[in-house]
């Protein structure tokens, strides 16, 4: 059976380029679930009715 081929330095990049990416998005996703959760519970304590 031949042996497959490496990865182009091109393509290597790319996908390192993409886990980047990926990675920066994810924080930014946690970020904003963190201030989600803050903004949420900023209301609910303004709000006179809350249990």
């Amino acid at each position: 059976m031949p042996r497959p081929e490496p990865c182009s330095v091109p393509v290597r990049l790319q996908v390192g380029n993409l886990d980047q990416k990926v990675e920066a998005l994810s924080n930014k996703i946690d970020q904003n679930q963190a201030q989600i959760i803050e903004l949420l519970t900023q209301l609910v304590g303004q709000r006179p009715d809350a249990d």
